[in-house]
């Protein structure tokens, strides 16, 4: 979620500046599976909370940012 963070109110005005392009890989894109886990014992995550930070419904949040810093940005996912 890096990528969507708001690098200007942390004093990185110029963060995007160096970067070019993301590889979104691998990872945890729809934390719905952990809310049902065992781990939201201790996570406590609500459903507010999966959508505001899984990556998966924040698709064009993140294009909107590519598009906007003129970086570019690929999405892998596994089969498994």
């Amino acid at each position: 979620m890096l990528l969507l963070a708001d690098w200007g109110k942390m004093g990185y005005e110029g963060a995007f500046r160096r970067v070019t392009g993301f590889v979104l890989a691998s990872g945890l894109f729809d934390l719905a599976a952990v809310r049902r886990s065992y781990a939201n014992e201790a996570l406590q995550l609500t459903e507010a909370e999966v959508v505001e930070l899984s990556p998966l419904f924040r698709v064009g949040e993140i294009a909107e940012v590519c598009n906007e810093h003129k970086c570019q940005v690929s999405i892998r996912r596994g089969t498994q």
